[in-house]
């Protein structure tokens, strides 16, 4: 159905009434309904791909989830509700996404115009992590609630994002007792952990780059919240988040012979020509038979020519922040780009 045609702006009840009858199925768990064209290639990266790296944990967990692909969003006025629009909102209006759920649907609406693909999976993994943030059980926050005291008695500086940041700064200026569990520490924990899940769930999607800066955690307690995340929410089989957790795919058995005959035709055109420039420079130069007597080893010869690799950090995220003393300035979210594809 054209909506275009119809009006330029729609509520986001009236976009979720109109299309709840033609979403189209994804999985048992997910469905969806574009507002506008989208060729197949641009689906799979809006939908497919980001679907496919979400933790089988998350997924059963979560209520039937409908997404609805819009052109733009824009947020209501004081008590109005968000609308979907087809022209650009003014910035001040313009936001990522929204949601509505009714009959046991849940449905994010999220703009898709005028975005990168790299934002664009931010903002649907952290509009999902606030559904999971909704609804996580007793057991998932008594862990990151740990997790969460042990940072605030080691006076970790920085956050993750910039929300956590600024909920974490109210707690530390309003309360004495950082550790005590009041509606301060619950609202930045539960925002904490949104903003964790977000970038574990983007990072296992997704190579993505963790802008640095004076508000950034410290990179091993950074580490410390992704791999509690793991714990909880393992990744589907073939993703990963961490680069060590990528397991190499075992060559099967013809893929072993192949490559052990490719070997062996390589090892012997390498003595062929070995052989032929000894011969060559022997009587070139006139020196005796049986002088080459070890052939030259064109491994070593590779290895005295080629530049060392520069280091890779096999942990990911390494920046150690930065004093509490330092002068704050603004920041940008701490994931930023991504690749368009997913990592598998």
């Amino acid at each position: 159905m054209s909506l275009e045609a119809d009006q330029s702006k729609f509520t986001v009840e009236e976009i979720v009434a109109r299309s709840r009858g033609e979403m189209i199925p994804l999985s048992s768990k997910f469905s969806y309904f574009a507002t506008l064209p989208i060729a197949e290639e641009d689906l799979r990266q809006y939908l497919h791909d980001p679907i496919a790296a979400i933790s089988p944990a998350i997924v059963g967990a979560l209520p039937r989830m409908g997404i609805i692909l819009a052109p733009y969003v824009e947020k209501g006025n004081g008590k109005g509700v968000d609308c979907v629009t087809f022209e650009r909102p003014v910035e001040s209006r313009h936001i990522p996404s929204s949601r509505s759920e009714r009959q046991g649907l849940l449905v994010l609406v999220l703009g898709v115009k005028d975005i990168e693909v790299a934002d664009y999976h931010y903002q649907f993994y952290n509009a999902l992590a606030g559904v999971v943030a909704e609804r996580w059980p007793v057991d998932v926050q008594e862990r990151f609630f740990r997790a969460i005291r042990e940072e605030l008695s080691a006076e970790i500086h920085g956050e993750v994002d910039e929300k956590s940041w600024h909920l974490k700064q109210a707690l530390l200026r309003r309360q004495t007792n950082v550790r005590k569990e009041t509606k301060l520490f619950r609202d930045y924990a539960r925002q904490a952990f949104e903003d964790t899940l977000t970038l574990y769930l983007h990072g296992t999607c997704c190579d993505i780059d963790v802008e640095t800066g004076p508000r950034q955690m410290p990179g091993r307690y950074l580490r410390r919240r992704l791999e509690l995340l793991i714990a909880i929410y393992p990744p589907p089989e073939g993703y990963a988040v961490l680069p060590e957790h990528l397991k190499p795919r075992e060559p099967d058995t013809a893929e072993r012979h192949s490559t052990q005959r490719r070997r062996e035709r390589r090892g012997s055109a390498e003595k062929t020509k070995e052989m032929l420039l000894c011969a060559l420079c022997a009587s070139a130069l006139r020196i005796p038979s049986g002088y080459f007597s070890s052939p030259i080893s064109s491994a070593r010869m590779r290895a005295a020519t080629s530049l060392p690799r520069s280091p890779v950090s096999p942990v990911g995220p390494t920046h150690e922040g930065q004093p509490a003393s330092q002068a704050q300035a603004a920041s940008r979210p701490a994931v930023w780009r991504s690749s368009s594809g997913a990592r598998r």
